[in-house]
């Protein structure tokens, strides 16, 4: 298949940092959530309320993509995205009080999610499915970064705030890479209307492709309970638990890469199934009575099903020479608003 443009290997790294910036905020509260609701002074289950606060928002950033690539050029939607993740980060870091955490999980939603729909769309035009594995896998590499950097912040005096310190550091150095090659993604996106999209008919097997990224967006839900999980089920100390976190991560960051490549010579029928019966192992493991087996889970967890939204992902890039260039814009949208569902 064609693509409509060559892309250089500088835009290629760009995007790729994109994904890792894009997988930076997503560890933050649920990595190290044991330790931040004590300096906030809420229970457990308010990590609950502020991710389905910030996944509501992505939700409506993604509905609102279409009329905002019909009016600004890529490279602004991408720019007002990241200030919008960073504004979020500076009000988590900064705040003491509970309404400063809803302002940091609005911002931080419609942050990412109008940046994940504009990246998708664009890598779908021009990126080979391999390429599009890659760049699934670089969210990963960037959670499992910030996870692993706020395990490390806690031993330290300043604890949990210089590890966010630490993730809006790294957001601006990837929003400085950004602004520097903002002429490549200069140009008004290509992005369907809401009306043009009423026009673009879901066959039967279509709808595997929404369903397969509600699973995607149930990942990040897991992500953000296993350390509370692993506090008050098995009283592992705050460090430790943001370790299980750091190691779940990994497993999604380890998962993604490796079904990129067993794409090449696997169905998508036998990796889909082998994810699902997998996961269901991990997902006993995490309430055996063996503490050591705690880890394992974690990383099981994120590794297993990793694979599900990466397949769907790479399928993209053959929807042009499926149904044109309305299905390309079109498919993208649909299946990340089903993540943010799930």
């Amino acid at each position: 298949m064609q693509k409509t443009a060559k892309v250089g290997v500088f835009i290629i790294i760009v995007n790729f940092l994109i994904y890792i910036g894009l997988g930076l905020p997503d560890s933050v509260l649920g990595s190290a959530w044991p330790a931040v609701r004590q300096t906030y002074h809420v229970n457990v289950d308010y990590v609950g309320y502020l991710t389905a606060i910030s996944l509501v928002c992505s939700f409506g950033s993604t509905l609102l993509y279409p009329k905002l690539s019909a009016k600004l050029t890529m490279d602004r939607i991408m720019m007002l995205s990241m200030w919008f993740v960073l504004i979020g980060l500076l009000a988590l870091m900064w705040g003491q009080a509970v309404w400063l955490l809803i302002v940091a999980a609005i911002a931080m939603g419609f942050g990412q999610g109008a940046i994940d729909i504009a990246v998708n769309d664009y890598a779908a035009k021009r990126f080979s499915s391999g390429l599009m594995s890659i760049l699934h896998g670089m969210y990963g590499v960037g959670v499992t970064l910030s996870s692993f950097v706020m395990a490390l912040s806690l031993v330290f005096p300043m604890g949990w705030r210089l590890g966010v310190l630490s993730v809006i550091v790294l957001q601006v150095v990837i929003m400085t890479v950004v602004m520097s090659s903002r002429q490549a993604f200069r140009g008004s996106d290509t992005a369907v209307t809401d009306d043009e999209m009423t026009t673009v008919k879901l066959a039967g097997s279509d709808w595997l492709l929404p369903v397969f990224y509600f699973v995607y967006g149930v990942e990040l839900v897991i992500g953000k309970y296993v350390s509370s999980f692993a506090v008050d089920h098995w009283q592992y100390s705050a460090t430790t638990a943001t370790n299980v976190a750091t190691l779940f991560w990994a497993g999604l960051m380890v998962g993604r890469f490796l079904t990129g490549v067993t794409t090449r010579w696997q169905s998508n029928r036998r990796l889909i199934l082998t994810h699902i019966i997998l996961t269901a192992i991990a997902t006993g493991m995490m309430f055996l009575p063996v503490e050591a087996l705690l880890p394992f889970a974690g990383f099981g967890l994120g590794f297993l099903p990793s694979g599900d939204g990466d397949l769907t992902a790479s399928n993209w890039v053959d929807l042009p020479s499926c149904g044109g260039d309305e299905s390309t814009d079109y498919y993208p949208n649909f299946s990340r608003r089903n993540a943010w569902l799930g």
